[in-house]
């Protein structure tokens, strides 16, 4: 893992391209009471707002709002 013990917590993230979160080769993060709206994906295919990869681990996902 490269990225260990991370909070992202009570931000405000809007209009981006892609995922407004994104969790990567982490262990131990916790996203927490933030709102993430209008992303870019407008088209047939959906785009998590809050996305986390597969090579992360102890991952807490809590109270935020898309």
């Amino acid at each position: 893992m490269r990225h260990k013990n991370i909070l992202v917590e009570d931000n405000y993230i809007r209009s981006v391209n892609t995922h407004g979160v994104t969790v990567t080769h982490a262990d131990g993060v916790t996203v927490r009471n933030n709102t993430v709206t209008l992303n870019g994906d407008q088209g047939l295919t959906q785009t998590p707002l809050i996305n986390v990869s597969g090579t992360s681990q102890n991952v807490e996902i809590i109270g935020n709002r898309v």
